[in-house]
């Protein structure tokens, strides 16, 4: 999948770029040899000095979500030592390597699974057991700033069409996350109602309700054209004029 790299309202969306780095072919025999201490794995600075090629890629994700030091480090010390255990660099790795690897590690699992996106184009979330707090993992892959920066405009935009700040508390958050993690795409001008719809799907009425108001909030931005109907919204018909808005365009 090709992805854009707009600028939103004062905040860069920048896609991890794979071109900077060197993620072919197999270990080196120095390679090797470096990552066999565990020590030697728990620092960064010397593991940029003497096997860059495997460490760079796994920092820059890291510097692009905003993961603590002791996750990264806890994170990437993890990685080299399956690189190590089994003789294979990450970036041959297959979704099973990946998803034995999220199931089993707790502590860094939002890390890992941005490096599972970024670096080895893991994409099925739910296959991920106990796979909770979606905005947590959102920023984790996408970039603290711009998911935080969606949300607060989504909130502003809910809280002018009489939205109260506690009723938004409820659920908004992790709904957005995941509906992000389900277009690949954090920003709002890329959802679109079919995304919507499949983020209400075999949903608690919870969650459904809270997927509601997100439509809510796209349509009063004019991305989409109406919000989702649902039974327990009413008065959407008094509220219709709010929504006749041009859509913009998608940036990119």
């Amino acid at each position: 999948m090709v992805e854009r790299a707009p600028v939103l309202e004062g905040t860069a969306y920048v896609p991890f770029d794979h071109a900077l780095y060197d993620m072919s072919g197999d270990l080196s025999a120095t390679e090797r040899q470096a990552i066999k201490g565990r020590l030697a794995r728990s620092d960064c600075d010397h593991l940029m000095l003497v096997v860059p090629r495997l460490a760079a890629p796994l920092l820059a994700v890291a510097d692009r979500s905003g993961i603590s030091p002791s996750s990264t480090m806890q994170g990437v010390a993890r990685i080299l030592a399956t690189v190590n255990r089994h003789g294979q660099p990450y970036w041959h790795w297959t979704k099973p390597n990946w998803l034995a690897m999220l199931n089993k590690e707790k502590l860094a699992r939002p890390y890992l699974t941005a490096v599972a996106y970024h670096l080895g184009g893991f994409r099925d979330f739910r296959e991920i057991e106990k796979f909770r707090h979606y905005s947590v993992y959102a920023a984790a892959i996408f970039g603290r700033s711009i998911v935080e920066q969606q949300h607060e405009r989504l909130a502003t935009t809910l809280t002018g069409l009489g939205y109260s700040a506690q009723n938004l508390e409820l659920h908004l958050a992790s709904v957005l996350g995941s509906l992000m993690l389900e277009n690949g795409d954090p920003r709002l001008e890329t959802f679109s109602t079919d995304l919507l719809q499949r983020g209400q799907a075999g949903r608690i009425t919870a969650v459904a309700g809270a997927v509601g108001k997100v439509s809510a909030g796209l349509a009063a931005l004019g991305i989409i054209e109406q919000p989702l109907r649902m039974r327990s919204y009413v008065g959407w018909e008094d509220k219709s004029c709010l929504f006749r808005r041009s859509r913009p365009p998608i940036p990119g």
